[in-house]
């Protein structure tokens, strides 16, 4: 390992349920797989994009807590990166939907009895109510929620009060979490702001304070959790199937298989040219992504951590990882552009990702 490099990280995908697998053969300076559990300092669980049950269950959770309890001895983490709960986040408590809502988020953070470590939880657009009114409100209610059941020693959502952080916290003495709320960036309507009780209320305080946060943190390895992906392969950056032209209205509700060529081309066109305030291209989004990557420049060790995009893949560009686990309860078309984007096919399947810290 060379000087001054952070301990050697392992990433893996569990795919089918059934098996770890590398998801990149030499992934954060690592040239061998073959890490002893007895090495392992802590293991973090990504999960993206995980708010839906599937007939009152959720496999990913289960098999997580399977492993979890099958290997108590290892420290392990839950790191939840955003759309919580679907459709539009937690209602009031008088809401009709309420109850379904409070029984999504109670099936992720359950886990909290099967690990030695702490859950983290990420917001995402659609836990902004999908950027509407009265989604920083959705915010507040799902943390509410969570500070009445559960133990701030062992669940939090992060950053709180629909602040956009960052929130810092120590993995380990040479690995440090960030989390970032990217919808409060990019949320057009209510949110905490300058009048707010953040420690940080403007995109120049929030930069000025990553700034200063990543070079006082030169030695460590830097997991920055966000909901929204810095790179991206599928639709929130122009990636389509056939069937998304074909097919446009499944993007609406997946049974509607009503044909529709040529037409059905218009949305996904415009959305990889011009981009909902959700996607890449728009000038918004963009320009977060710009404002990070300067930040990222700058440091030897950053892994930048999403959801969004329903799938999972790994880039990397200079020193920077960019990795996106955000199959947790949906999946979508993921494409491979080039070598450094090293995409795994779900197969229809829901998918997580987890990394290995090694002594």
């Amino acid at each position: 390992m060379k000087p001054g490099m952070a301990d050697p990280i392992f990433l893996y995908s569990l795919i089918s349920h059934e098996k770890a697998v590398p998801l990149y053969p030499y992934f954060f300076w690592v040239v061998s797989t073959n890490a002893q559990e007895a090495d392992l300092k802590f293991r973090l669980y990504l999960i993206g994009d995980a708010g839906e049950l599937e007939n009152e269950h959720h496999p990913v959770v289960e098999k997580v807590k399977q492993k979890a309890l099958s290997e108590p001895n290892v420290s392990t983490h839950i790191l939840y990166l955003g759309d919580n709960i679907y459709p539009l986040g937690m209602p009031s408590i008088s809401d009709e939907d309420r109850p379904e809502a409070e029984a999504i988020l109670k099936t992720q953070l359950d886990l909290f009895s099967s690990i030695s470590g702490k859950i983290w939880m990420v917001p995402g657009n659609h836990d902004w109510k999908k950027g509407k009114s009265e989604g920083w409100n959705r915010v507040l209610y799902a943390e509410e929620y969570i500070e009445d059941n559960y133990s701030s020693e062992k669940v939090n959502l992060v950053p709180s009060g629909g602040c956009p952080g960052p929130y810092i916290t120590l993995l380990d003495s040479e690995t440090l979490l960030i989390a970032f709320d990217s919808q409060w960036w990019l949320h057009s309507k209510d949110k905490p702001g300058v009048e707010s009780d953040c420690e940080f209320k403007t995109e120049e305080e929030i930069l000025a304070s990553l700034a200063y946060t990543l070079e006082e943190n030169q030695d460590k390895t830097i997991v920055f959790a966000m909901h929204h992906p810095m790179r991206a392969y599928g639709p929130h950056n122009g990636a389509y199937s056939w069937k998304d032209h074909l097919f446009p209205l499944t993007a609406a509700s997946e049974n509607l298989y009503i044909p529709l060529p040529i037409v059905g081309s218009i949305y996904p066109l415009y959305r990889s040219w011009f981009g909902d305030i959700q996607d890449i291209p728009h000038p918004k989004y963009e320009a977060m992504i710009k404002a990070l990557d300067r930040l990222f420049d700058s440091h030897p060790n950053v892994i930048q951590v999403a959801g969004h995009e329903h799938g999972l893949f790994y880039t990397k560009e200079g020193n920077t990882h960019y990795v996106v686990s955000g199959a947790g309860a949906k999946n979508t078309y993921i494409k491979k552009i080039t070598q450094r984007n090293s995409p795994i096919p779900n197969k229809g399947m829901p998918l997580w990702i987890f990394m290995k810290t090694i002594r």
